[in-house]
């Protein structure tokens, strides 16, 4: 895989515990919810249901990318979440309308 520098790959170690997890969830999401266990005071990025789900069972802090953008705005990394939701729709993310406008809410930009 060809990933930035910045970007550190870290193997599960307890990988009886991610075919585990994958029998609920996909192998990324096991992966990640496998290694947040092995990671105490981790916190996972996702957007699946089943996922979030999961990790509520197993008391692993969980986030989402509208989250996450709402961050970077509040930080200064972004002048605004508008065209990043905009982006992220046309490359197929999935979100309610009334998720959007409490986003664009919490952001000021309604």
């Amino acid at each position: 895989m060809n990933v930035p520098d910045w970007i550190h790959i870290e193997p599960v170690k307890d990988h009886e515990r991610f075919v585990q997890l994958k029998v609920v969830v996909d192998p990324g999401e096991a992966s990640s919810l496998a290694l947040a266990l092995e990671t105490p005071g981790s916190t996972v990025l996702t957007d699946d249901r089943k996922a979030r789900l999961l990790a509520d069972h197993l008391m692993v802090m969980t986030t989402g990318t509208l989250a996450v953008i709402l961050l970077a705005k509040e930080r200064g990394h972004i002048p605004s979440v508008r065209p990043v939701i905009t982006a992220l729709k046309g490359s197929g993310f999935r979100m309610s309308v009334a998720l959007e406008k409490q986003v664009l809410l919490m952001a000021d930009e309604i």
